[in-house]
């Protein structure tokens, strides 16, 4: 099966080239789609980088639009989305082959929350969920799943609702080993109040849909 990385980027060139010469050493994806979010960075070197297909929308989208963007031109029977501020230290492409090429309807996380994170719980109901760094699925789920929900826009929340729709379609959630990958976490949005206050009004919009 083919599969293809897809890496919505926004300036940080220290870590999007950090994150494709981790992929050239230790994955063979099928394809590497990097969206340039319209990067004002001049050392963005993989905008002409052979082995890596750059798109770039008309306008800045932030994450999840930028995301959307990519993931629906990904031409892969396997899409994988992987975010800027993550080390890849083995074949991921094994894992996500080994389970989705066998059928299995499988959403897969880098990391798979089972239990209460704090955000996902609501009066005692826990939705699990796959951490967004990196997410997963084939070309036909990411359609089934209706790709990433843009009320959500520009971020978070989003793989919350992503894998409540996949459990709620039947798939499965799974996890890579943690020796395969690792998210450093924050080197791009950060935290700061602002972000609270979008992750709060996301909370509230999947509470909306998903709390009867």
């Amino acid at each position: 099966m083919k599969v293809s990385f897809v890496i919505p980027s926004w300036n940080h060139f220290e870590l999007v080239n950090q994150l494709l010469v981790d992929i050239h050493e230790h994955t063979k994806p099928d394809e590497i789609i990097v969206v340039d979010d319209c990067s004002t960075d001049p050392k963005a070197w993989w905008r002409v980088n052979y082995e890596v297909k750059v798109v770039r929308p008309a306008e800045n989208l932030g994450f999840l639009k930028a995301s959307n963007f990519g993931l629906k031109q990904a031409t892969g029977d396997i899409i994988c989305l992987i975010s800027t501020d993550v080390r890849i230290f083995e074949d991921i492409t094994f894992y996500v082959k080994a389970t989705l090429g066998e059928g299995v309807k499988a959403l897969f996380g880098g990391v798979v929350y089972r239990d209460s994170t704090g955000w996902n719980e609501f009066d005692g109901r826990i939705f699990p969920y796959a951490e967004g760094w990196f997410l997963a699925a084939t070309k036909e789920a990411w359609g089934e799943f209706g790709y990433f929900n843009e009320e959500l826009a520009p971020h978070d929340f989003e793989d919350v609702y992503l894998s409540t729709i996949a459990i709620s379609l039947g798939y499965e959630l799974f996890s890579i080993p943690p020796s395969a990958m690792r998210h450093v976490g924050a080197q791009t949005i950060g935290y700061t109040e602002e972000r609270r206050k979008i992750t709060e009004r996301n909370r509230k919009l999947f509470e909306e849909k998903w709390i009867k």
